[in-house]
């Protein structure tokens, strides 16, 4: 099991990438640090070996909304964005439920749908769009956002007044996605 460990030094959070191994003669957890990563507001996926990217622990720290100043805040987002699109392409629900929990956290769900998930979907299609992505692709970052949509699942509470709404997409368009994050 890895997960990340800081370290406060003089004010400033300090990150190290370690490894929990059971030792069963002394019956205890040893933890060996992997790698020192720097000021724990700087860590990127890319400061990550590649074997522990995809770890849950990783993807949650790396997608956790913590206070930094606006010019680390949009790396964070970007960084979001780009870590979501990349899980949206791979078909990995896992991680990007992993991202969804993390944000909301200190956020909303609508949110969560205009500065995370929508961009990300918008890249997608530009990549399709440019054919850098081929159609199968983009049906399975679809897919899987479509099965992220149905996992949040949350309902507004909003009191029923007797009125309905009906949620459309224009002639033509098959993509039904924002239907449903209007629904949620």
């Amino acid at each position: 099991m890895v997960f990340l460990r800081s370290k406060i030094v003089k004010n400033e959070s300090y990150s190290y990438l370690v490894e929990s191994k059971w030792d069963s003669k002394g019956k205890t957890s040893r933890q060996q640090t992997i790698k020192y990563l720097g000021r724990t507001s700087d860590v990127t996926l890319e400061d990550i070996p590649s074997e522990y990217r995809n770890d849950p622990s990783i993807v949650s720290f790396l997608s956790s909304a913590q206070r930094f100043d606006m010019k680390k805040r949009e790396k964070y987002l970007m960084k979001t964005r780009q870590n979501m699109r990349k899980f949206l392409l791979a078909g990995d629900l896992k991680n990007t439920i992993s991202i969804y929990t993390d944000f909301v956290k200190q956020s909303s769900v609508t949110n969560f749908y205009d500065i995370i998930l929508r961009p990300a979907m918008y890249q997608i299609g530009e990549l399709w769009d440019a054919k850098k992505l081929d159609v199968g692709d983009e049906h399975i970052a679809s897919n899987t956002a479509m099965r992220l949509i149905e996992k949040i699942g949350t309902k507004p509470g909003i009191k029923n007044k007797g009125k309905t709404i009906l949620i459309c997409t224009p002639d033509g368009e098959y993509h039904a996605i924002p239907c449903y994050m209007m629904e949620t």
